[in-house]
């Protein structure tokens, strides 16, 4: 019994779902169903009036202001910027602990001293 309650209880919520939307019209992606003129209308009005009623139901798809070129330049060159300072901090760190690596065993003298007395 439980069972044919819920199974009655989907169908009738698909069949209401499917009765809302768009007075029964279908409209193409990219377009929405105007009650007023009873034909579908393309989104493209809404880049022109924004206060439409139904531009929010739109798809929007392709956004001409957002350049995505763009911003996988700037993210790559960013992210070479980074990965040449920490190559350049690990080179430096390096030739510092060389530098100081060598400078810091002492000189052994082996020719003798450097003036001789009389």
């Amino acid at each position: 019994m439980d069972l044919k309650f819920f199974s009655c209880l989907l169908l009738s919520l698909v069949a209401l779902a499917s009765a809302q939307h768009s007075d029964g019209q279908k409209c193409k992606r990219g377009e929405f169903w105007n009650t007023d003129a009873s034909e579908c209308i393309e989104c493209d009005i809404c880049k022109t009036h924004p206060k439409t009623p139904y531009c929010e139901t739109c798809d929007w798809v392709e956004n001409s202001d957002f350049d995505v070129w763009m911003v996988v330049a700037l993210v790559s060159l960013s992210l070479i910027v980074v990965i040449a300072t920490v190559v350049l901090g690990v080179y430096v760190q390096q030739w510092r602990e060389n530098r100081s690596a060598s400078l810091s065993e002492p000189i052994e003298e082996t020719a003798g001293p450097l003036y001789p007395g009389p």
